[in-house]
């Protein structure tokens, strides 16, 4: 018996590293799922195992679009009870203040943070007449602290971790609890960057997050999905608008 039987989850940006190894997480505990993406490609790889799964194909930077995914849910499986943001993009282009143009800076807010915000709203209503929902999504270890050279990035994301603190006061007295994770840059990094780092460039990397963080060693997907599978699930009850470190402990350590 899997900690989530019976629950639906609605997962967005479910084809991202992190999307999938929720989504396989998920599938184990006995969730039902919707996953969402504007690229689904990467779903056909995996595996449901029997399971119950929608896939849905969509860009969640528009309201409309984010209340079909809902409207879609509740007629495959009659409600809600988690969702999963996973959704995000880090364009390397876009550096310090300076260095980012007017058009990066507005697509990655209405990416990393507009579409959580949409998805969000229009799931609530759903959550609210249940009265019972978990929402979870990911933030950054940038959202703790400013990464240099990533300044829309880091705002976008210091604005999810906000944004579940606000859903967290707001309709916690009607059962809805909503938290955050930070990781770490991921032993994988995202599709953005990874098409124009070098592999000497990508060991460097991987050598500097080993060094920084007290464990030792690099996020994974599957430590995010661990974390988010924790505070989605009933084992996480009490905890709301937290914003959980999932980086080996690498912001708390102060270095010169």
């Amino acid at each position: 018996m899997g900690i989530l039987d019976g629950k639906v989850a609605l997962i967005t940006g479910a084809g991202s590293n992190v999307g999938r190894e929720v989504a396989r997480r998920f599938i184990v505990e006995g969730a039902q799922l919707v996953l969402c993406d504007r690229d689904t490609a990467p779903l056909q790889t995996l595996t449901m195992g029997g399971a119950s799964v929608v896939v849905e194909e969509r860009d969640l930077t528009a309201a409309a679009a984010c209340e079909a995914m809902v409207t879609r849910a509740v007629d495959a499986f009659g409600r809600v009870d988690i969702l999963c943001n996973t959704l995000g993009i880090d364009p390397p282009q876009a550096l310090d203040l300076v260095r980012t143009s007017e058009a990066d800076w507005d697509r990655i807010l209405s990416v990393n943070l507009k579409a959580v915000f949409l998805s969000c709203r229009a799931v609530l209503p759903i959550m609210r007449e249940a009265r019972r929902g978990s929402i979870v999504s990911v933030a950054s270890q940038g959202a703790l602290l400013a990464l240099p050279g990533m300044a829309a990035y880091g705002v976008s994301k210091a604005g999810v971790v906000q944004l579940m603190r606000q859903i967290a006061v707001d309709y916690g007295k009607e059962g809805i609890r909503a938290n955050s994770v930070c990781p770490s840059g991921l032993e994988l990094p995202s599709r953005d960057r990874l098409s124009v780092l070098a592999p000497e460039q990508m060991e460097r990397r991987a050598e500097t997050m080993r060094r920084v963080a007290p464990l030792g060693r690099v996020c994974t997907p599957s430590d995010v999905a661990e974390a988010m599978l924790f505070l989605a699930s009933d084992a996480s009850g009490f905890i709301t608008g937290a914003a959980v470190p999932v980086e080996g402990g690498a912001t708390s350590v102060l270095r010169f």
